[in-house]
């Protein structure tokens, strides 16, 4: 199964939309797919996120997958409110959950740096374990399940925490070995070198490197 034929036949309900299966087809998976949701310290700010899960409730979604960025800056408010719409509209239903871990979800201005968290170059790893236990992630900044028989890889901006591209190549191949029959998605936060609009700039070469030796490699970013 290639890229295209995957795509063809996932029900996948990307930020507020719906993308259109042809009259009769089932999809075989159904995936709330969100990004960059940045929502800050006021309810306000967390209203399209909430819709984005009534979406994903209405439209049946076996696993939500964020794209990272789930926080506009490392605020307890955010994590709470998130992990509270979770709640309300899941109950105890709630789908899978697939989180890519991202820079914004590291920076907090108000911290006072002495006794807290450094900027990302410097403590990522207190800051992305802060926000797992926070919003009740249950896997760390390296995740690999399998849903609906599709095998799911989710990596951090911060490649380095999990021993970089190597790593995510030999992941990638092993998983690809395994299921040849079904496609493996690959969740990160930056794109693909030279993929998207202003991938030239902040996008990952390697990981670009990776999706042209694995053409059966779905990205989700």
């Amino acid at each position: 199964m290639n890229r295209r034929e995957f795509i063809g036949g996932l029900g996948a309900v990307a930020a507020l939309d719906v993308l259109a299966l042809p009259r009769g087809t089932k999809p075989y998976l159904r995936v709330g797919i969100f990004s960059d949701t940045h929502i800050k310290k006021t309810p306000e700010s967390f209203q399209l996120t909430a819709a984005a899960f009534r979406v994903f409730k209405a439209q049946g979604v076996e696993a939500i997958v964020h794209c990272g960025d789930l926080a506009d800056l490392h605020y307890d408010e955010a994590y709470a409110m998130y992990r509270a719409g979770l709640a309300e509209t899941f109950g105890d239903k709630c789908p899978t959950l697939v989180y890519s871990y991202a820079d914004h979800d590291v920076l907090n201005p108000d911290w006072d740096r002495k006794k807290r968290v450094a900027p990302a170059h410097f403590d990522a790893k207190w800051a992305y374990n802060d926000m797992r236990e926070k919003i009740g992630i249950d896997h760390g900044f390296f995740c690999e399940k399998k849903i609906g028989g599709v095998t799911f890889i989710a990596i951090p901006e911060q490649v380095r925490l999990i021993g970089g591209f190597p790593f995510v190549r030999k992941r990638v191949a092993a998983a690809c070995a395994a299921t040849p029959d079904r496609p493996v998605v690959l969740v990160t936060h930056r794109p693909p070198f030279a993929t998207t609009a202003q991938s030239c700039s902040d996008g990952f070469e390697d990981l670009k490197r990776i999706l042209d030796d694995f053409p059966q490699v779905v990205c989700f970013h």
